[in-house]
């Protein structure tokens, strides 16, 4: 079975059937003969995958479900959380290798309970989605939760695997800010960003600030019809820009060593360049996105460590031609102009950007798609673009995209 699932860009990629009588009764009247076992030193995401497990029950029955170590006496009776030295003698088969950091399996084992995943919050994940599609615990908003109460909590068997469709996966929205919405939605947020993104867009003016640099060098700014002005991009042939990007962005590494992604884009305007040298690169590489990327390729070089993140946005949206991003180079490329009422793929309008995610699919996989869903003259209108979410994440996800912001 294969299915873009409940949550932002996950497949459900087995649910298998099994037979009907081996449910487990986890808890009964009161009374629980289960055990929640841990790793005697799990990774904290696992740990907190235990703590809600055990915390939900607890509301949902009134029942403590003790939480203990793998070093404790082994039962029939236990709720494995996590990987463990319990869970890797139990001989239940755990496709790690295909689970990579998000994916779990919720898997039933004689009298045992699994629920395991991924090196980063694989786990916590399995739990809340545990939680939500087998108990019928909610979570609506970052304030807003439905659990409910009974007695008895039953568990029927369970073979499911599920491994995301895209390696990030953020919804720009304020309960996504919250750690616990975003946890219980497998989703990435504003935390994890912070954590993995070092600058994040629109940066040539972070790294070459106008109000310091153009009255003693305009040379390092866009030229637009013959004049040097301070409110475009940046002169990307200028061999001095590139010297202070790389200047500058070394030394955030430095503060900053932990993000892995680095932002290296275009100010949130428009005027490219187009002094005689700019415009020679731009029919080199077949436009502005081809000036753009021979620039940032040069900056990756500098960092084979890093991730050098670029827009593909507005003027610069059209893949390039002749030029190919380095293997470190990420491609954040946007759907602002489009219809954002209609699928995309069904959409005439937007025959352009199908076009350009193919080109841009030809040259690299490392994309990560910015997608606008929102109205942005009034965000307490209605607008019904329910229907159009799935078809356009199930687009992103066949041309291979691996990484999506939801604005």
């Amino acid at each position: 079975m294969s299915l873009l699932g409940p949550a932002l860009g996950w497949v459900i990629v087995s649910l298998a059937a099994i037979p009907s009588d081996t449910a487990l009764v986890l808890i009964e009247d009161g009374r629980t003969p289960y055990r929640i076992i841990v790793s005697a030193r799990p990774a904290e995401a696992d740990f907190q995958a235990a703590q809600k497990l055990q915390a939900y029950l607890r509301k949902m029955t009134g029942v403590v479900v003790p939480l203990d170590a793998d070093a404790s006496p082994v039962r029939e009776e236990e709720i494995l959380v996590g990987p463990s030295e319990r869970l890797s003698r139990t001989g239940v088969d755990i496709p790690w290798e295909k689970l990579g950091d998000d994916g779990f399996v919720l898997k039933t084992s004689g009298r045992r309970l699994v629920i395991a995943g991924g090196k980063d919050r694989g786990t916590l994940y399995g739990v809340t989605t545990f939680l939500e599609d087998i108990l019928g615990c909610r979570k609506y908003s970052a304030s807003s939760s439905s659990i409910p109460t009974r007695p008895t909590v039953v568990v029927g068997p369970l073979d499911r695997m599920e491994i995301p469709a895209f390696d990030y996966r953020e919804a720009y929205m304020p309960d996504a800010f919250d750690e616990g919405f975003a946890a219980w939605h497998k989703l990435d947020n504003r935390a994890v960003q912070a954590r993995e993104w070092g600058l994040w867009v629109h940066t040539f003016e972070v790294f070459v600030p106008a109000a310091k640099h153009f009255d003693s060098h305009p040379e390092y700014f866009t030229q637009w019809k013959g004049l040097r002005v301070p409110n475009g991009q940046l002169c990307l042939s200028n061999p001095d820009v590139l010297r202070i990007v790389v200047r500058e962005l070394a030394e955030r590494i430095r503060d900053q060593p932990g993000p892995r992604y680095w932002s290296v884009s275009q100010n949130d305007t428009f005027l490219p360049c187009q002094c005689d040298s700019c415009l020679a690169l731009e029919a080199k590489y077949g436009g502005p996105s081809g000036a753009v990327l021979w620039f940032v390729n040069q900056v990756a070089r500098a960092f084979p460590d890093k991730v050098i993140s670029t827009l593909a946005y507005q003027y610069s949206r059209s893949a390039p031609r002749n030029i190919v991003p380095e293997p470190n180079v990420n491609i954040m490329l946007c759907t602002i102009e489009l219809n954002r009422s209609r699928p995309i793929a069904s959409d005439p309008g937007s025959v352009g950007f199908l076009r350009d995610l193919k080109d841009w699919s030809r040259l690299t996989r490392n994309i990560i798609l910015w997608d606008y869903v929102v109205q942005f003259r009034n965000y307490a209108d209605p607008f019904p673009n329910l229907r159009v979410l799935q078809p356009n994440l199930k687009l992103f996800a066949q041309a291979g995209v691996k990484l999506v912001f939801e604005q």
